[in-house]
């Protein structure tokens, strides 16, 4: 994720309650309509979003790009990467939205444990985050399909989304295959570094050193801060530092546990040092933050789809 001071936004994030049963949700209907405001703060959120234009144009801000839309677009926007769309001036788009836990949904597939090469190219699409009918007409039926059985609901729906959903990661993943000889030193790049990006996950709550991460991925330690920085436009302590906030946020928005004990929970060392990472990061406190977003979770429109 780009470093937030480098973006002239404020930033939020979105925490999405999956049901219990079924790792995949919709917003559907006319209602989803995208106005033509102007981008004063953008978002990331804990799983992947798939949009599909029905009418319209505009453009969307993908962390430092902007990459154009049109009618019959989709947009793929993975895993906790910053984000925000908007309208052409004095127009508005109609959009329906698929969010799914892709974690989740591919361990039933996987009950060994799904392929975590894969599924780290697919939180890396490179280019690919707007994706024009003409360019891959199969995966636009895909998430039309997908869209319809959820909106229809008829008769093991569910079954039938799973096996879409499966072709969709399998489509999506190769769209984030290398094409060109640039974007497959990239990926090499991003393959090169997985084993500290799987540690950093699995182990944030831990102290972690810079060199164990080099070490995992058996090269120097100037060669891994190298690639890191290359591969994912960020440190690896301000990567690390990142994942430690975004499971804070999960905590401080569906617990009651103090903020110290939070603070400690997700790695840092001190308070003092959780705070001043998350203001840096968050643009407030972890205390507004915990006010703002269960304020916002009683009248945001992405949590009240469960009740319809």
């Amino acid at each position: 994720m780009k470093s937030i001071s480098s973006l002239p936004y404020a930033l939020e994030y979105r925490y999405y309650n999956f049901p219990a049963d079924f790792p995949i949700f919709a917003l559907l209907g006319s209602r989803w309509v995208l106005p033509d405001v102007d981008i004063t703060f953008l978002h990331f959120h804990n799983c992947l979003e798939i949009g599909y234009c029905y009418e319209g144009n505009g453009y969307l801000l993908v962390e430092d790009r902007k990459l154009d839309f049109s009618s019959g677009d989709i947009s793929i926007i993975p895993q906790n990467t910053v984000h925000r769309s908007t309208s052409t001036k004095g127009t508005q788009s109609w959009w329906e939205y698929l969010y799914i836990d892709m974690e989740r949904l591919l361990k039933n597939f996987f009950p060994g444990g799904f392929p975590q090469q894969e599924f780290f190219l697919l939180q890396s699409l490179g280019e690919n985050n707007i994706i024009h009918k003409e360019h891959n007409p199969f995966l636009h039926t895909l998430v039309r399909n997908i869209l319809e059985e959820l909106r229809l609901e008829k008769k093991h729906y569910q079954e039938c989304v799973y096996g879409l959903c499966l072709s969709l990661f399998v489509e999506l993943i190769r769209e984030s295959s290398p094409q060109s000889t640039g974007s497959f030193q990239l990926s090499r790049l991003y393959l090169t570094i997985m084993p500290a990006i799987s540690y950093i996950d699995n182990n944030y709550m831990f102290p972690i050193k810079i060199q164990k991460l080099a070490e995992l991925c058996k090269i120097s330690l100037t060669h891994f801060r190298r690639l890191f920085q290359a591969s994912m436009h960020t440190s690896p302590l301000e990567y690390l530092n990142r994942v430690r906030i975004h499971r804070s946020c999960i905590l401080l928005h569906n617990t009651e546990k103090s903020i110290l004990d939070i603070s400690l929970e997700v790695g840092f060392a001190s308070i003092s040092s959780y705070n001043r990472q998350f203001q840096r990061v968050m643009g407030m406190s972890p205390l507004h933050w915990r006010n703002n977003s269960r304020s916002m979770h009683k009248k945001n429109y992405t949590y009240s789809v469960f009740d319809f």
